[in-house]
């Protein structure tokens, strides 16, 4: 079986987490200011059964969400938020012990994280500015029924293919969509209609590599013919693949993360992006890009990729 993992890790201005107990039906409060703003809060209770309770800075006033449903923002006092305190409600919220998950929203130019809403309008379509490049974003509909849903760049959501979503409310395997992309300065949404959607956005790494092997890796295959072949270990999450056959007159041909592996363009020519069965890529896991077809995998031809990850300062 394929498994995703997102990792948070505990850092000023993005995200925090902590315990709490409810006893008695006495109110029990959390302060993140660490975070400074907050954007998200999602509360569970863990020595029991119970809801997941959701505040989102975007939300209606005195209203939540709840993570194991698909139902529209409800009237629900179990968690309120002032400034960076989160305060469960005594006499609402079930006496026990809870995990308190918080994320921030910060819109400074270094930020890392930000949470937001947009209206998809008649078109369904929407175009959301966050002042930089997302990797990861969960979002979902707030003034009707609708799916948590999740995309990130790690296991495909690009320009010109079909997105690789998960639902954070089912045990459902991931779909895919067709529900917009990232772009330099945000995403565009292509989805529902005339739907009012809260998200969480998190910023592509932008730390400054320190030594070549961070941003650059390469191997050598062999063709493999009609099988796809698998270039895994590779020592960075690629984001363009520079493919050369060296046993070959086969060109240079080259895929990248942002577009997809299903169209590449060839150094060598002023052509348009190829979009065709006899080369293509896919990025299908962190460090690992599979192959397919006679231009990238002509049987017994030896090859070499060329991996390069994007960072600030190269």
């Amino acid at each position: 079986s394929s498994y995703i993992s997102w990792t948070f890790r505990k850092a000023p201005k993005f995200f925090s987490q902590a315990t709490a107990t409810v006893t008695g039906g006495t109110d029990a409060t959390v302060s993140f200011s660490d975070l400074a703003t907050l954007g998200m809060v999602a509360v569970k209770r863990t020595d029991s059964t119970g809801s997941w309770y959701v505040w989102h800075r975007s939300l209606t006033a005195g209203k939540l969400l709840y993570l194991e449903q698909t139902a529209a923002e409800a009237t629900l006092g179990h968690i309120t938020v002032s400034g960076t305190t989160v305060t469960l409600e005594g006499g609402v919220i079930a006496n026990g012990d809870y995990i308190v998950y918080a994320w921030a929203h910060d819109t400074a130019t270094d930020g890392l994280i930000q949470c937001g809403t947009f209206a998809s309008g008649g078109t369904g379509q929407a175009t959301i500015s966050l002042g930089w490049e997302p990797q990861y974003i969960l979002y979902k509909r707030t003034d009707s029924t609708g799916n948590w849903q999740i995309l990130d760049t790690s296991r495909g959501w690009s320009m010109t293919a079909s997105d690789a979503e998960l639902l954070a409310n089912t045990t459902a395997a991931e779909n895919l969509t067709t529900y917009g992309n990232p772009t330099a300065s945000g995403f565009f949404y292509d989805g529902l209609i005339s739907a009012n959607i809260v998200y969480l956005a998190i910023r592509r790494p932008n730390k400054p590599p320190t030594v070549g092997t961070q941003v650059y890796d390469s191997k050598l295959y062999t063709g493999a013919g009609t099988s796809p072949v698998t270039v895994s270990g590779i020592s960075l999450v690629p984001d363009l693949v520079s493919n050369f056959a060296r046993s070959s007159l086969q060109g240079a041909i080259w895929f990248d993360r942002l577009r997809g592996g299903s169209v590449n363009l060839e150094p060598r020519s002023t052509g348009a992006e190829n979009a065709n069965t006899s080369a293509t890529a896919t990025f299908d896991k962190m460090t690992t890009v599979t192959l397919t077809g006679g231009d990238v995998n002509s049987s017994g031809v030896s090859f070499i990729n060329h991996f390069f990850k994007r960072a600030v300062g190269v």
